[in-house]
């Protein structure tokens, strides 16, 4: 993910920030189930 977590909470503070799933522009198309258990570890999909 680079920096983008750390920018994020550098520019909001007190925000929510949650470790981001890094997908690389390759492996897009295939990484749907993947983005799934990501959404479903961090609430917001049941």
């Amino acid at each position: 993910m680079g920096g983008s977590e750390k920018t994020i909470r550098q520019c909001a503070p007190g925000a929510d920030v949650k470790k981001g799933l890094p997908v690389t522009g390759s492996c897009a198309a295939s990484s749907g189930e993947s983005v799934r258990r990501w959404l479903t570890a961090n609430g917001l999909l049941y």
